[in-house]
C-alpha cells in the first residue's frame, strides 16, 4: 500500500458487483493545504455520496433512495494544515437498514449526520471517482473495508473476492507524497532562510529584516539604541553617531579622549565635555601647545 500525490487527476474505480456486504464505512488518509476540493464521489440515478473539503474542513453529502432530500454535515476539525490525517466515516449500526453516520478525524469525533442513510449499496454498481478536484496526498483509501489501488496495475492479487478495479483516470498520480519545491526559487530576500512546509514556505529573516519574504527593512532607530548619540537607520542595520566623549556600537562607553591627543611639547591632555584641552608648559602656547 502506497501514498500518492494528486493534482486534480481523478481516478475512476468500479466494484463490478463484487461487494457482498453493505457499505457501512469509508476511510482515507490525507495530507493537503487545499481548503476546498472533492475527495470521493459516487452516484446513480437516485442516490449519491460525496466527501470533500470546504473551508479547510471535511464535508459529507448524501442522498439515499428513500428520499429526494440531500443531507450534508461538516466536521468541526480543520484538516488543511499540511499534516497527515486519518479520516473515518461509519454507520451507527450495520444491522439496520438506515442509521446515522459518524465522522472522526485522527480518532476523535468530528461530525455526525442529522439524518439517517441507507447502507449505500449503490457503491456496488456505480463508478467511484477519487480526488476529482483535489491537490495533495492520499494514503490508504477504503470503501466498506475494500482497498482502492492507486496504481493501474494491482501490485498483488487481492485475496478477497470483493475489490475495486481501476477503470480510468485523467493521469497517473505520483507515487509517494511530495509537495512543490517551494524554496527552489529562493523566495526569501536579504539572505533570509527558507523552510519548506509542504506546499507552503516560511522565511526566517536575518537581523534588520522582517515581512513574509524578509522584504521589509526594520527601523532599529525606533527603539532608540544609541545611548549617547544620534541613530541613523541603514538597510538591515543601523549606526550611532556618538556624542563627544562616548564610543561603542551604541555609544554606551565613555571614551578616553586623551588616548590619541595632539598636545605637543610636553603639554598635558585634560578631558572636557566637548573633547579635551591641552595644558601647555610655560614656554609654549596655543590649542595644541
Amino acid at each position: 500500500l502506497a501514498n500518492a500525490t494528486f493534482e486534480n487527476n481523478a481516478l475512476k474505480f468500479s466494484a463490478n458487483g463484487s461487494l457482498f456486504l453493505p457499505v457501512t464505512s469509508i476511510s482515507m488518509q490525507l495530507r493537503t493545504r487545499e481548503e476546498n476540493g472533492t475527495l470521493l464521489r459516487a452516484s446513480n440515478r437516485l442516490e449519491f455520496f460525496c466527501m470533500g473539503l470546504l473551508n479547510s474542513s471535511l464535508i459529507v453529502k448524501f442522498r439515499d433512495g428513500n428520499s429526494l432530500e440531500v443531507h450534508a454535515f461538516t466536521s468541526d476539525v480543520p484538516v488543511s494544515d499540511g499534516d497527515w490525517h486519518q479520516v473515518e466515516l461509519y454507520a451507527s449500526s450495520s444491522r439496520i437498514a438506515a442509521s446515522r453516520w459518524h465522522l472522526t478525524v485522527d480518532g476523535r469525533a468530528a461530525g455526525l449526520s442529522l439524518a439517517s442513510a441507507g447502507n449505500m449499496e449503490f457503491f456496488n454498481s456505480s463508478t467511484v471517482l477519487l480526488a476529482e478536484n483535489y491537490t495533495g496526498c492520499l494514503g490508504e483509501v477504503r470503501i466498506g473495508g475494500v482497498y482502492l489501488p492507486f496504481s493501474g496495475l494491482l501490485e498483488e492479487a487481492a485475496p478477497q473476492t470483493s475489490q475495486f478495479i481501476r477503470v480510468g483516470g485523467v493521469s497517473e498520480p505520483r507515487l509517494g507524497c511530495s509537495s512543490t519545491s517551494s524554496c527552489l526559487s529562493d523566495p526569501c530576500q536579504n539572505n533570509g532562510t527558507c523552510t519548506d512546509l509542504f506546499n507552503l514556505l516560511s522565511c526566517e529573516c536575518g537581523s534588520g529584516w522582517t515581512g513574509e519574504r524578509c522584504q521589509e527593512n526594520i527601523d532599529e532607530c525606533v527603539q532608540q539604541p544609541c545611548v549617547h548619540g544620534i541613530c541613523r537607520d541603514l538597510p538591515g542595520e543601523y549606526e550611532c553617531q556618538c556624542a563627544p566623549g562616548y564610543a561603542g556600537k551604541n555609544c554606551q562607553l565613555e571614551a578616553d579622549v586623551c588616548q590619541e591627543h595632539r598636545c605637543e611639547n610636553g603639554g598635558s591632555c585634560v578631558a572636557a565635555l566637548t573633547g579635551y584641552t591641552c595644558v601647555c608648559p610655560p614656554d609654549h602656547t596655543g590649542p595644541f601647545c
